[in-house]
Parts: C-alpha cells; structure tokens; sequence
C-alpha cells in the first residue's frame, strides 16, 4: 500500500480521535440554544468514530478495506441500536453520522491514487 495513503489515514485517524475527545469534553460545557450547533456536537463522535474506524483497515493494509469499513460501519449501527434497548439514548442522528463517516472513508480511500508495487516515484 501507498506510504502516502497510509500517512493520510494516521492523520485522519488521530484527527478523529482528537475530534472525540473535543465533542465529549464541550457537551459538559455546552450551554447555548443552537440547535444545529447542539446536533453537530452530539452526533460528532458517531461520525468520527466511522472515519476514522473506517481508516484502520487501510493502516493496516487490508487485503478487502471495502468489507473491513462495511464490517466497522455494521458494528457501530449495532452498537447504536443496542443503546436503543437498553440506555434508551438511541438517535437516528448518531446513525446518520456513522453512516456519513463511514461513505467519507471510503471515497477517501478510493480516490487516492495508489502506488502498485515495483513502480518508481518521482
């Protein structure tokens, strides 16, 4: 795999998990009637959860990222719907984010040029 596609998916996942942790640490904080900003906020960690889960199998050069992703995205919506069921802090938000982190991942990575192996770079 691409050294290139590989650095970009560490930034995008370190990028995600700093984003987690911004998200959950301004919801204490958050004291505003902005609707649209609360959303953002409150669905921030589903999305980045699936962007940057959705980077893991490209770190780690997956032979099929295309079912790696899928398999991440799935667990993620599973884990969302058992919150349903047990904590009753279900949003369809949250599903729609994981949905979008996951759809941004793999454009990411399909349309990043690869490098096929034995190729020189200039």
């Amino acid at each position: 795999m691409n050294n290139k596609l590989n650095l970009q998916a560490v930034v995008i996942l370190a990028i995600s998990i700093l984003l987690v942790t911004l998200a959950h640490i301004s919801r204490s904080y958050l004291t505003t009637d902005n609707s649209l900003l609360i959303l953002i906020i409150a669905s921030l960690p589903s999305f980045a959860a699936a962007l940057g889960g959705s980077m893991l199998p490209i770190i780690f050069n997956s032979k099929k990222p295309k079912n790696a992703i899928i398999a991440i995205a799935t667990g993620l919506i599973i884990y969302e719907f058992e919150q349903y069921f047990s904590s009753k802090t279900f949003d369809i938000n949250d599903i729609i984010a994981i949905l979008l982190g996951a759809i941004i991942g793999y454009f990411i990575y399909t349309k990043t040029p690869k490098v096929s192996e034995g190729t020189i770079n200039d």
